[in-house]
C-alpha cells in the first residue's frame, strides 16, 4: 500500500507540473487525501463488518497493520478531503481531479498487490489458485490489479482528448 501510495504521489506531482499547476498545492490535495483515505478504509471496514468487536476493544481501531480496510472507505475519504483541500488551495475542481485519477487507480493497483483477500473457491485446479487453508480460490486481488492497470492506461491515454473537464476522473469512478 506504501509503494502504491509512493507512486500515485510522484505521478500526481509529475502531471501537475505537466499542467502548469503548483506541485505543492496538489502535493497538499494528495496529503490530505491519503489521510482522509486512511481513516475512511479503516471507519468504512470497521463499521461494516466489526463494529461490536471494535467497540469492544477500542484500542484496536489503531491497529491497521493487523488488517481491516475497506477501498470504498478510502475512495470516500479521500474524495471528501480532497474537495476540502483544493477549495482551500483555491485549484479548479475538476482540473485537480483529472490531474489526480490516474494517479489514484495506480496506486490502487500497485496497492493491491499486498492484499490478501482472496475470491472464490475454484471448480478445478486451475494454475493461477491460490491454496487457503486447503480450498483452492480465485486470487480476487490479482484479478483487481490487472483491470486497475488497464483502467489506468486508459485514464492515462484519456488525458489529451476529454470533452469536459472532469471527464477523467468520472471514467475513473465508472471504470472502477
Amino acid at each position: 500500500i506504501a509503494a502504491g501510495m509512493l507512486a500515485g504521489i510522484l505521478l500526481a506531482r509529475r502531471e501537475a507540473k505537466r499542467a502548469g499547476l503548483s506541485e505543492d498545492a496538489v502535493f497538499d490535495v494528495v496529503f490530505y487525501s491519503l489521510l482522509g483515505g486512511l481513516v475512511g478504509a479503516r471507519l468504512v471496514y470497521i463499521l461494516v463488518y466489526a463494529p461490536s468487536y471494535y467497540l469492544a476493544n477500542p484500542l484496536e481501531i489503531l491497529r491497521i497493520n493487523a488488517g481491516g480496510l475497506s477501498i470504498h472507505g478510502a475512495i470516500l475519504g479521500g474524495v471528501l478531503m480532497g474537495i476540502w483541500r483544493v477549495k482551500k488551495s483555491k485549484l479548479d475542481l475538476w482540473q485537480t481531479a483529472d490531474l489526480l485519477a490516474p494517479a489514484l487507480i495506480l496506486g490502487q493497483a500497485i496497492g493491491r498487490i499486498g492484499c490478501d483477500v482472496f475470491g472464490l473457491p475454484m471448480d478445478r485446479p486451475y494454475f493461477w489458485g491460490v491454496e487457503v487453508n486447503g480450498t483452492l480460490l480465485h486470487p480476487a486481488q490479482v484479478y483487481e490489479l490487472t483491470l486497475d492497470y488497464l483502467l489506468f492506461a486508459w485514464l492515462w491515454l484519456k488525458r489529451s482528448s476529454t470533452s469536459y473537464r472532469g471527464q477523467i476522473f468520472v471514467h475513473y469512478l465508472v471504470g472502477f
